[in-house]
């Protein structure tokens, strides 16, 4: 028997992350003492069910915190409860989170996402609520955006619409021109070897 429902299964949330936070990351580790040493931000985000997508904010907060190569201990919590997103580093080779991040940090925010400089995010998770005190946890994809590059793009896109729906009001006898001139340009190319005006 074959089903046919049309439904869409994704086994991930992407988190869109602000590319901002690629230079601010980068340069946190760069002008740490020591290179290896681990740290955490909080980040504020929202979750879209129907996207299935986690938007983070282009603002952060660096609370007090106490770290070493190996380990990081927050000393201070968000200032508030719309820092729900914790990112942490870790160093390079260590691409997945540690026992102890699984049973920590990855509990208590709705998102988390872990750094390996310069400029990888190698795994995080995003925790849905589906009950009262209860949440499904699953993995999510990092996606680096731009406000502008994003406001770019929905432009082009609608210019693109506009224009393949015009093209076939072209009259038949334009189109002939057309397709005439470009003979004749390919043709003045190919004899002088370039064009020249």
């Amino acid at each position: 028997m074959e089903f046919m429902t049309g439904m869409v299964v994704q086994d991930y949330v992407t988190i869109r992350l602000p590319f901002v936070f690629v230079e601010v990351l980068h340069s946190i580790w760069k002008n740490l003492s020591n290179e290896k040493q681990e740290f955490g931000l909080y980040l504020r985000g929202s979750f879209n069910p129907e996207t299935l997508e986690v938007t983070v904010e282009e603002d952060y907060y660096m609370p007090d915190q106490v770290t070493s190569p190996a380990s990081i201990k927050f000393s201070e919590a968000p200032p508030d409860q719309t820092y729900n997103i914790v990112l942490h580093r870790h160093p390079a080779g260590c691409k997945h989170f540690s026992s102890v991040d699984s049973e920590s940090i990855n509990k208590e925010f709705m998102a988390s996402i872990l750094f390996i400089p310069p400029f990888d995010f190698p795994q995080a998770v995003v925790n849905i609520p589906i009950a009262r005190g209860v949440k499904l946890q699953v993995p999510g994809a990092i996606s680096l955006f731009s406000a502008d590059a994003d406001g770019a793009l929905a432009r082009i896109e609608k210019h693109v619409v506009k224009t393949i729906l015009e093209r076939p009001t072209l009259s038949l006898a334009l189109r002939k021109q057309l397709s005439n001139s470009a003979e004749e340009f390919a043709e003045e190319f190919a004899s002088k070897g370039s064009i020249h005006t």
